[in-house]
């Protein structure tokens, strides 16, 4: 879960696994409205967001919690410096070779024309 917005009888949860991922979508909102207090359930596998309609009485945060998947906090890597240094080697490589191809043609296009 990455991000929660609540107020009592209501909860936004962000699940990244949720993503494009329609299956995953059907079975949290049939596991989720089966809870007791738990009035309705839309689950968006395009945004990844569900949305908890329920009883705050009737129903506690923790029993919704526990059916919800958590996702391990992953922390981001090094940036990809390697692949970006051999883009810039590939783009000069390239700019050497249309240089080159340019000086060698205009003296024999020249010559041609003369």
């Amino acid at each position: 879960m990455s991000h929660i917005h609540h107020v009592p009888g209501r909860l936004r949860i962000r699940i990244p696994e949720l993503k494009r991922n329609p299956a995953m979508a059907d079975s949290l909102i049939t596991k989720l409205e089966s809870t007791t207090g738990v009035s309705s359930v839309v689950a968006n596998s395009l945004t990844g967001s569900v949305l908890i309609h329920y009883d705050d009485s009737a129903c506690d945060l923790d029993s919704i919690f526990r059916l919800v998947p958590r996702q391990p906090r992953v922390e981001p890597g090094p940036r990809a410096v390697r692949p970006r240094l051999e883009g810039k080697i590939a783009n000069a490589i390239v700019w050497y070779a249309i240089e080159t191809a340019v000086e060698r043609s205009i003296p024999l296009v020249l010559s041609a024309l003369l």
